[in-house]
């Protein structure tokens, strides 16, 4: 099967923003993922599955942060804003709750973006912070998009 050049994605996120902050840069690529989780059914009489339904969906936004400032760290612990005061972020209990994702890249090689939604979403888990020497380091967060109860819609993705 031939391949449709124009078709092929090439470049970094354009831009990310977790609940409405612009984070910067990212240090790899941001990613997303689909887990499909399937109820099986069984009979008594035969080994094996006869038959798998699908039965929940999940999913999750990967985010490798680069620019770690006590701001960005606020966002990615889904901590309040007025957690950070001056030099100081205060980790607690005092969280966010749900925010808004959203990143933009490149739709093609011809041209013109790709915006990814997603309106709902929490913390999911933060890859440990490695400090070493001569490494550059990034904060990898993972969020894990809620489905909108009034539409039943997980985001939305848009070229223009």
């Amino acid at each position: 099967m031939a391949v449709t050049r124009g078709n092929l994605i090439s470049g970094p996120a354009i831009s990310v923003t977790i609940g409405g902050t612009n984070i910067g840069g990212t240090l790899g690529p941001v990613g997303f993922r689909k887990e499909v989780i399937h109820q099986e059914d069984r009979a008594d009489q035969r080994e094996g599955i006869l038959v798998k339904k699908e039965d929940d969906v999940r999913y999750y936004i990967i985010i490798p942060m680069a620019e770690v400032s006590l701001a960005n760290m606020r966002v990615a612990l889904n901590q309040a804003s007025a957690n950070l005061v001056g030099s100081t972020l205060t980790l607690d209990e005092d969280v966010n709750g749900e925010v808004a994702v959203v990143f933009t890249g490149n739709k093609n090689s011809t041209g013109g973006t790709r915006t990814f939604t997603y309106s709902i979403c929490v913390l999911h888990s933060i890859e440990p912070v490695l400090y070493g020497r001569q490494q550059q380091q990034a904060l990898n967060v993972e969020f894990e998009v809620l489905q909108n109860a009034s539409d039943g819609s997980w985001g939305t993705v848009v070229d223009s």
